[in-house]
């Protein structure tokens, strides 16, 4: 699976472990999605109707650019520690997520450390 594009009647989408999916656009009613280990997407585009945003993948390093061309008014990110370090007003990926009004950053290993 490479796109998912022009699904005019999905409202939520969860994507899964698709590590060739490169975009997502033209799902126009879209309120929430969840992406999850799909470490190659590129676009998220024409998804006017976005309310909520769950990213979830420890392996990338830098967030994808996509984030700044959605209006979320959530954000719920899983990464690294070393990820969730540049995130904060100043650093290197803030501009990326500054507009979205509710953050929630996890640290994927504090995450495990408290589940176990």
């Amino acid at each position: 699976l490479t796109s998912v594009k022009n699904f005019l009647s999905v409202v939520e989408l969860d994507v899964f472990e698709c590590p060739e999916l490169k975009r997502i656009s033209g799902l126009s009613r879209l309120h929430k999605i969840r992406i999850v280990w799909c470490p190659n997407v590129e676009a998220l585009e024409d998804v006017p109707a976005l309310d909520s945003v769950v990213l979830e993948d420890a392996t990338i390093e830098t967030l994808p650019g996509y984030l700044q061309a959605v209006n979320p008014r959530y954000l719920k990110l899983v990464c690294s520690k070393k990820l969730c370090e540049s995130l904060s007003p100043g650093r290197s990926e803030w501009n990326k997520i500054s507009h979205i009004r509710e953050l929630n950053i996890v640290d994927l290993e504090d995450l495990r450390q408290t589940q176990s």
